[in-house]
């Protein structure tokens, strides 16, 4: 029960956060202000009002003193009111307005506030609304659905949501994506001077990988494979693994990983110890290194231990003889890449180093398929235009054998925080199908058959939805608890706590699991 409140919760949070978010902007206070609210159903296409998000935000502002002003083309104030009565929440209708048109309700607003996702929404001139609006006028995009480059350039000071924001208070923004490498079936922007990037300055045919692991190893590999025309030196000080490497009885098995060392080793695939001489060889360098869990001290159990990531910042900034990119490429918590830029820039000579974000998405036992054919390879760089051309870099290497459009290309932070986003949806997955399993056995349900009839519908789809005994590995479990902390770290303990609860749940199941063969056993095992 615990588990599943917690979902509900959350949404609670959301609603409440988003409307502290549209007072605290204007500063502190709405009172005697006009916001203009842009829908108020539930969702576009329908007239439908129950549990609308729209209650919550409309009713805190209004008790916060604004004049709420609402157009939406399908939902009357009557509608609104009937609502409001239902969950006894309490409306000075003084204080609400539902007009006729968009114009109407943004004129002399302070803001607007998008919630609903029309499509006419993202047709209005908002450089007339902003023309008509009090200064500051500020946009909150509750549905993520306009412009915010455009309406920003307009003048508005926008909020959205997940969007997060430079210290000079504007909205970070992407650049458009056709600024994010090369187009399939266009000309290379960008040809290379004497076997160098034209505007980074960095050779282009050689690629060192720190770190001689499970990521690693299978990740350069494929690469070297893919790529006859870079050479690929993977460097690690375990002297014991990389001999291992340069044998037939490799560190690692996955299906498909000896075959293709076998053919790339010693041609243009590389594996050493010489970690110096690979730094100064290759201008494009993979940080593939251990980030485990922190055992002692400040956030031990949950947080990521970064000295291995700390060490690579020092090693590649004492050893470089020019300017490189460094590629993340292991799990780390989201703005790992600032504090390595910290670590290269206060050892760096008079070199440059472009920081990139790529992490995996490998499965044991199927990663060099994954590698191969991958469901998309995620990419993170910084948005200037340096930025996006080592970012740019990197996509190239990849559209040797992925199709550009499973390329993706995001911010660095984006990247980073994607990784551990990823392993705890699935996880979550997991958790949900186990504590119905619970539920099942209570009622005399099949959840192999609750699991085949939710699994058919195409929102949810039926991958991780198998009950068990919980999930295991080296991955979900650290990454939730890293995700966890980050959360409380930030002041966001709402958010900590349902995603606790994922990691709880898996607990249960496993102590509910021995329990029943306990139980089972007349309630002695001894």
């Amino acid at each position: 029960a615990k588990y599943w409140q917690q979902v509900v919760d959350m949404n609670e949070h959301q609603k409440a956060s988003f409307s502290g978010k549209i007072i605290s902007s204007l500063f502190n206070t709405v009172t005697n202000k006009k916001i203009a609210v842009l829908g108020f159903a539930f969702k576009k296409d329908t007239g439908d009002v129950r549990e609308t998000p729209a209650l919550t935000v409309c009713h805190m502002l209004m008790q916060d003193g604004a004049m709420v002003h609402v157009y939406d083309p399908k939902v009357q104030k009557e509608d609104a009111m009937n609502e409001f009565k239902y969950h006894n929440m309490v409306v000075d209708e003084s204080r609400l307005k539902f007009d006729f048109s968009a114009r109407q309700a943004v004129d002399g607003a302070h803001a607007i506030v998008v919630l609903t996702e029309w499509d006419e929404f993202k047709t209005y001139p908002y450089h007339e609304f902003y023309a008509t609006m009090m200064k500051p006028a500020f946009v909150f995009d509750g549905r993520n659905l306009l412009n915010h480059a455009e309406l920003q350039r307009i003048g508005f000071e926008v909020h959205a949501i997940g969007k997060g924001r430079n210290a000079d208070g504007r909205m970070n923004m992407l650049p458009a994506p056709s600024r994010m490498g090369t187009p399939i079936g266009s000309p290379r922007a960008q040809q290379l001077v004497d076997g160098r990037h034209p505007v980074l300055g960095i050779k282009m045919d050689k690629i060192c990988c720190i770190g001689a692991g499970y990521v690693g190893g299978p990740t350069c590999a494929i690469i070297a494979s893919k790529c006859p025309h870079i050479k690929v030196t993977i460097v690690d000080l375990n002297e014991a693994r990389i001999n291992a490497w340069n044998s037939d009885n490799l560190p690692i098995y996955e299906p498909g990983l000896y075959e293709i060392v076998k053919k790339c080793r010693g041609k243009n695939l590389f594996f050493s110890t010489d970690v110096k001489g690979a730094i100064q060889e290759a201008d494009i360098i993979f940080a593939s290194v251990n980030t485990p869990t922190k055992i002692k001290g400040i956030g031990a159990g949950r947080a990521a231990d970064l000295r291995f990531i700390e060490s690579v910042g020092r090693t590649v900034a004492e050893c470089s003889n020019g300017n490189k990119i460094i590629i993340e490429k292991s799990t780390v918590p989201v703005r790992t890449a600032e504090a390595l830029d910290r670590v290269l820039t206060a050892n760096k000579g008079p070199h440059t180093f472009w920081i990139l974000s790529n992490p995996e998405f490998l499965a044991e036992g199927t990663a060099m398929k994954d590698l191969d054919n991958p469901d998309r390879v995620l990419i993170g760089g910084l948005t200037t235009d340096d930025g996006i051309a080592a970012a740019n870099v990197l996509v190239d290497i990849y559209a040797n054998w992925v199709p550009r459009e499973r390329i993706l290309t995001t911010n660095l932070w984006s990247s980073e925080l994607s990784k551990l986003v990823a392993n705890a949806v699935l996880a979550q997955r997991v958790s949900s199908i186990n504590s119905i399993s619970l539920l099942c056995e209570k009622t005399g349900a099949d959840v192999a058959e609750v699991s085949r009839a939710i699994g058919y519908d195409s929102r949810i789809g039926s991958k991780f939805m198998t009950a068990s005994i919980g999930f295991g590995g080296s991955c979900f479990q650290k990454d939730i608890l890293n995700l966890v902390y980050i959360c409380e770290s930030e002041g966001l303990h709402d958010v900590a706590k349902y995603w606790q609860q994922v990691v709880d749940m898996n607990e249960h199941q496993k102590a509910s699991f021995s329990g029943k063969i306990i139980s089972s056993l007349f309630n002695t095992v001894t």
